[in-house]
């Protein structure tokens, strides 16, 4: 199954702020990333609104699951 985030770019900047999963925003135009001082790591495409997770897994998979819930 596809992820989406239908949201802004503002919007998901702020639901992520809220997880406490501590790092940095990279903007690259239409694909946004956002990777935590742990290593792992949210791409996000605008266009299409697909969301992906990726880094160390156990890192990814706890990120996404801490997105998921929130």
């Amino acid at each position: 199954m596809v992820n989406k985030f239908r949201g802004s770019y503002q919007e998901l900047q702020d639901r992520v702020l809220l997880l406490g999963a501590y790092g940095m925003w990279n903007d690259r135009g239409n694909h946004k990333q956002y990777r935590t001082e742990k290593g792992a790591v949210l791409n996000w495409w605008e266009s299409t609104k697909t969301i992906h997770f990726q880094g160390p897994k156990d890192l990814a998979e706890d990120l996404k699951q801490k997105f998921d819930n929130s």
